[in-house]
């Protein structure tokens, strides 16, 4: 088998769960004084869709 294969299984198989965990911390981290709550959410949001890919 290719690395490069093994490369792609992998994402295909823990990327989903990987994304989750990246935007469950980010979830976790302390919200800025000067961050609203929906912004520190869309934050969280973005990782998670940015992790996906």
């Amino acid at each position: 088998m290719d690395k490069s294969e093994k490369k792609e299984s992998f994402g295909k198989k823990y990327g989903l769960i990987l994304a989750l965990i990246a935007m469950a911390i980010v979830y976790l981290f302390p919200t800025p004084v000067d961050l609203p709550t929906q912004g520190h959410r869309l934050i969280g949001i973005l990782v998670f869709a940015g992790s996906v890919k």
